[in-house]
């Protein structure tokens, strides 16, 4: 089943490339004007920001570790890692890679899909907060302009708050309506996977009660300085506060698509929509690839330097 399902991964992401094949030609002469156009030092510190915003992550999940003793520089160096596995493997063929590798230091693959869970649905809250922003204060894009993002991450936002709110007792009414009614092995299979969801959502709830305002104020942060990596393009695209917050939501939405290496595909459309919103008139593909080998492509070079300090280590030191 794993194979198959990695299969139609493949075959969804190599789908999704040859639809968007029109905004993957790039011509060298183009791209290198692009990139003499970035002053050097604004490239450094877009650079900063970005490796800044996974520090503020790896804060975020040593929050939701809740556990004393983890190494932070350990949960540092396979924050690095996962995100370089992530950028390099195509078609989101490196999220198991990230869950596995985490499960090794959060104890156990539950625990570190609960967790990793949890980090991404307050990424989604907080795209949506910040999308709702750019939209809020833009004179030029209205929500009809993008319902094709706004819509489908409305309803997954109301219905993960459903799910948190409602879903315990819901469950706990289902289980009293099934002992009433039913007495039979279908009923005890219901009752054992009932009881089994009510335990992750008890579980949930009391990871994130207590610290839900740290986990809010990293989410925040996080984003504000993923967002704040396109500083590098202000000379391109001109510092509009709404161009470049709308981008950086289009670009963090981008990286659930089944893209190839460093975001292809899910990062020129992320472009392309932001030319066409605001017909600014840009070479947005040059500018795309540009983002994606310094930004994308440092994250995996980062993480080559990290393989290879663990790699030293243990041939070294053993450990």
């Amino acid at each position: 089943m794993k194979v198959l399902r990695h299969i139609i991964t493949i075959l969804i992401g190599l789908a999704f490339l040859y639809y968007v094949r029109n905004l993957l030609t790039l011509e060298s002469e183009d791209f290198y004007n692009t990139i003499n156009k970035i002053d050097f030092y604004v490239i450094l510190f877009s650079l900063f920001l970005y490796f800044f915003s996974h520090t503020l992550r790896t804060f975020r999940l040593y929050i939701l570790a809740d556990d004393a003793s983890i190494s932070f520089t350990k949960l540092l160096a396979l924050q690095i890692k996962a995100n370089a596995v992530n950028l390099l493997f195509p078609f989101k063929l490196g999220e198991a890679y990230r869950v596995l590798s985490f499960s090794k230091i959060l104890g156990g693959s539950l625990k570190s899909i609960i967790t990793l869970a949890i980090e991404r649905s307050f990424d989604i809250f907080t795209l949506f907060f910040y999308l709702s922003i750019g939209v809020l204060i833009s004179d030029q894009v209205t929500l009809s302009d993008i319902y094709y993002i706004y819509v489908p991450v409305l309803v997954l936002v109301v219905s993960m708050l459903t799910i948190i709110v409602i879903g315990e007792d819901t469950i706990t009414m289902i289980q009293k309506r099934v002992l009433l009614k039913y007495d039979n092995n279908q009923s005890i299979k219901l009752l054992k996977f009932s009881t089994n969801a009510l335990q992750k959502i008890s579980y949930l709830k009391k990871l994130i009660g207590s610290k839900i305002k740290q986990i809010t104020v990293f989410s925040l942060l996080v984003w504000g300085f993923e967002v704040s990596c396109l500083v590098l393009f202000y000379s391109l695209i001109g510092f509009e506060i709404d161009i470049l917050l709308l981008l950086g939501v289009y670009i963090a939405f981008s990286s659930i698509l089944p893209n190839g290496p460093i975001g292809l595909g899910g990062l020129q459309l992320s472009f392309y929509y932001i030319n066409e919103t605001f017909q600014l008139g840009l070479d947005f593909i040059s500018i795309s690839y540009v983002y994606g080998i310094l930004i994308f492509g440092s994250g995996v070079a980062a993480g080559f330097i990290f393989f290879g300090i663990s790699i030293f280590n243990k041939i070294i030191y053993g450990r």
